[in-house]
């Protein structure tokens, strides 16, 4: 995001329920948790906006989609550069 605009998580999933997230700091802390319910959006991907104080730094991502009875994990990072 740029100019201070609220950052985005851009989630790709074909089809889903739920997407449940938790952001990490470098340092283990949670940062931001985060859900939306329902279906993806039409394109498949869910957006969810990171509300929330981030300051400088790297920060680990956990999503989980919930689609009927299974689950799909994915992880990564990312940085906040001000």
């Amino acid at each position: 995001a740029k100019g201070g605009a609220v950052p985005v998580l851009h989630v790709d999933a074909a089809a889903g329920e739920k997407l449940q997230v938790k952001v990490f700091s470098a340092s283990g802390r949670l940062a931001y948790e985060g859900a939306v319910s329902g279906a993806p959006a039409a394109g498949g991907a869910y957006e969810l906006e990171l509300r929330g104080s981030f300051p400088s730094g790297v920060y680990y991502y956990q999503a989980e989609v919930q689609s009927g009875g299974g689950k799909l994990k994915r992880a990564g990072k990312f940085a906040v550069v001000r």
